[in-house]
């Protein structure tokens, strides 16, 4: 075990060394010459192929994401310390790389001489300098190779050559490692499938500790098997890869007993892990037969057989001890959780932290939880001895039966006393807001025992006057008072795995999925954030709750008028991000919710249906959001239907020269004619194999819209526009009028229902 540590270490220290080079620094004594054949066989693998001489077309880091299907889409990171704030790469080419990368090897080798001088053992240094690898040199590029792209960073490529080289030491060279996936199942049903009462103050806590359980569980198949940190890949949004070697299977097979035993007595079976695996061969890893993309799409495959077989690796006496006795508690309503509707065992407090509620130990575990996210600024992981498998009490007894302390601290003094109490041989402090005082910090648990390390987490949280987290039916809305919910996700990633990455390298597929990771848990909570803060009050406001976002999608509870903007918004980002990328996209559905109670597992349903209608309703063309039943498209849709819902307000209203609210039924009823029309020419169309009139055709602009419902349209419209007494008003009517003509018509149902959605006043419901 020791042996694996110490191979990750010199690997780091070779990646160091090559920093040092860059920014024409000493390497601080790391190594620089012979190694041994593994070592380098891993660079080359960790690359896709062998590395240019040193100085040889060194550039500032490129995105990944905008080289993916081969696309020339060129944009540049900026060498600097890893945060929240730098998910979004430039399109300018800095122009003072070197700098830039002797700042950071200043800073890099100070922190390397803290690192270094403490008495820590191989687990924690080995952490430490993987972290502070990634701090300094994420935006950092890796050495060159012929004919590829500059867009693989330091960091990954130290940690996967490291991680390889832990796999081959002594191993097959043409099967170096195994590729192990592990996926939680059961998240929608346990998730959503709750209660309507006080959901809302646990939900945040309950979606929390589902990536936590993922990321534990993954730290605890490391353990188990004796690898170092670098061997975990990727580890967010509910599932985790990570690289063994080969000859693990037997063991897997004995790990994955124990995490369902474990799970079972937890959860009783709403919560399972899957773990799946399958070799790597050289020949994938030199893209020779396939492409790592493809054994990712294997062990997709089998974690989706295995979720399908859920606990099938436990025995019938395993099983009868979990979930062959009677029930415990009465079944009647007063004796159960009203969140969760478990049965409320006696010695359980049963009680909601703010309303009185009857609610079981775990329920109120995630209340607690989410109120201590909104305020946390640490993440705090150490590794106890594991407890024993135990029913429900509460989040972090869950987690710490894999042997992980949990902690969401303000200030690492809040946990001191728990290290104290619980002795721990590795405590990792993850940070995201910003760079933490490290050599000031009361209450740490020591030097010789702490690993430093940047990790995004997703805070926003709406806040009540009450100064409470709110509750769905406070969260506030312009018009109509309701509650949304917005699902958002990258079209087609999986085939942008497995076949968008050129020179598919494993360093380049772990580079893309940290970049989203950064994205959506980094940046994505920034742009919520902004709608729970009015800038003309100068004061909090409640309207929007970040449910969940990592991987590379997103759940948004919030105020409905809000959503669509949001959405907006966060595309226009992400396509900077994609460094606009044709080819990679994100779609999006919202749903409203009918009243103030309605249930969320309804409109998180709803939600993914408008979802996957904007991604399926218009055959391959996803890039689109779906809204009120219609979908628009990212490009011009959008913008037009939103320009318009912006006009029709301006021309409504009670003032001199303003257009009753009537005007939206007007356009409700000709959307509603030309509808039925519509259906009528499409009749036709299939009958006689006629062209139906109304066609959009792919030359909108000469599409004639021909139909009665014309008549009615233009009739209407003069006589509303002649109605006003403002001559601009009128004006703008009858250019409405003649954009409704063509393809306007199109979107008219879609404007007039979001206008009165927007304009209804709070005392109509």
């Amino acid at each position: 075990m020791e042996r694996n540590f110490q191979i990750a270490i010199g690997m780091y220290e070779r990646s160091a060394a090559l920093f040092a080079q860059r920014a024409g620094a000493s390497p601080l004594g790391f190594p620089v010459g012979s190694a041994p054949a593994w070592a380098d066989q891993a660079e080359q693998l960790a690359l896709f192929g062998e590395r240019l001489a040193e100085g040889d077309g060194w550039q500032p880091l490129q995105s990944v994401v905008g080289h993916l299907y081969e696309k020339p889409q060129t944009r540049y990171y900026t060498a600097q310390p890893i945060s929240v704030d730098v998910a979004l790469p430039m399109l300018e080419k800095p122009t003072d790389a070197l700098e830039q990368w002797q700042k950071l090897w200043a800073a890099f080798a100070a922190e390397h001489g803290r690192i270094a001088a403490a008495k820590s053992s191989l687990a924690v240094q080995e952490a430490n300098y993987l972290a502070l690898l990634q701090r300094f040199c994420w935006a950092i590029p890796a050495p060159a190779v012929a004919g590829q792209s500059g867009d693989v960073s330091l960091y990954d490529y130290a940690r996967v050559s490291a991680a390889l080289a832990v796999c081959m030491q002594g191993a097959d060279a043409a099967e170096p490692a195994l590729l192990i996936g592990g996926d939680v199942s059961g998240v929608q049903d346990w998730l959503y499938a709750l209660s309507s009462s006080g959901v809302a103050k646990g939900l945040r806590g309950r979606s929390f500790y589902l990536q936590l359980l993922a990321e534990i569980i993954a730290y605890y198949v490391l353990e188990q098997l004796g690898l170092p940190s670098c061997n975990l890949l990727y580890a967010g949004g509910g599932n985790f890869y990570l690289l063994a070697p080969l000859g693990s299977e037997e063991r897997l097979a004995v790990i994955q007993q124990d995490i369902s035993h474990r799970l079972l007595s937890m959860h009783e079976g709403a919560l399972y892990v899957a773990l799946g695996y399958t070799p790597i061969t050289q020949a994938i890893l030199w893209g020779q037969e396939s492409t790592i993309g493809s054994a990712w799409d294997e062990v997709n495959r089998i974690l989706g057989m295995k979720k399908a077989r859920r606990f099938s690796e436990l025995d019938n006496s395993a099983m009868a001890a979990a979930i062959g006795s009677p029930l415990a508690g009465t079944g009647e309503l007063e004796d159960t959780c009203a969140v969760c509707r478990r049965t409320i065992e006696k010695a359980e407090r049963g009680k909601s932290l703010t309303e009185g509620r009857r609610q079981c130990d775990l329920c109120t575990s995630f209340e607690q939880l989410g109120n201590q996210l909104r305020r946390a600024a640490y993440l705090a992981i150490s590794r106890i001895a594991p407890v024993n498998p135990q029913g429900p009490n509460g989040w972090r007894q869950g987690l710490a039966q894999f042997g992980y302390d949990v902690q969401l601290l303000e200030n690492a003094i809040d946990g001191a006393a728990s290290w104290q109490d619980q002795p721990s041989d590795i405590v990792r402090i993850f940070y995201w807001k910003s760079e933490p005082e490290i050599n000031n910090f009361p209450g740490w648990p020591g030097e010789e025992r702490t690993v430093w390390a940047f990790r995004p987490l997703a805070q926003c949280t709406p806040i009540a006057q009450n100064g409470e987290i709110a509750t769905f039916d406070e969260l506030t809305s312009d018009g109509i008072e309701r509650w949304g919910v917005l699902r958002m996700d990258v079209d087609n990633l999986g085939t942008i795995f497995q076949k968008g990455i050129p020179n598919s390298s494993l360093s380049r597929v772990v580079g893309l999925s940290g970049l989203l990771r950064l994205y959506f848990e980094g940046h994505v909570p920034r742009l919520a954030e902004k709608y729970n803060w009015d800038e003309a009050k100068k004061e909090k406001r409640a309207r929007m709750y970040l449910m969940y976002a990592g991987g590379d999608d997103l759940f948004i509870v919030g105020g409905w008028s809000d959503l669509p903007d949001l959405a907006h918004a966060i595309r226009e980002d992400f396509r900077r991000f994609a460094c606009d990328n044709p080819k990679v996209t994100i779609s999006g559905g919202i749903s409203i919710a009918l009243d103030k109670k309605y249930p969320l597992y309804q409109a998180a349903r709803l939600a993914g249906d408008a979802e996957h209608q904007a991604k399926h309703q218009r055959g391959d063309e996803k890039n689109a959001l779906s809204f009120l039943g219609e979908v628009m498209s990212w490009e011009g849709e959008f913008d037009r239907v939103r320009g318009r819902v912006a006009d029709l307000r301006c021309w409504l209203g009670d003032g001199e020269g303003k257009l009753p609210r009537s005007f939206l039924m007007t356009l409700r009823s000709i959307d509603a004619e030309w509808s039925e029309w519509r259906k009528q020419e499409q009749g036709k169309k299939i009958k006689q194999g006629m062209s139906p009139r109304y066609s959009h055709g792919p030359e909108p602009e000469k599409t004639l819209y021909l139909g009665p419902w014309q008549w009615h349209l233009v009739y209407s419209l003069t006589r509303a526009g002649e109605r006003s007494r403002n001559q601009k008003i009128r004006d703008e009517v009858k250019e409405f009028a003649k954009s409704i003509m063509g393809q306007d018509i199109a979107i008219l149902g879609l404007i007039a229902r979001w206008t009165e959605l927007e304009t209804r006043r709070k005392d109509e419901g």
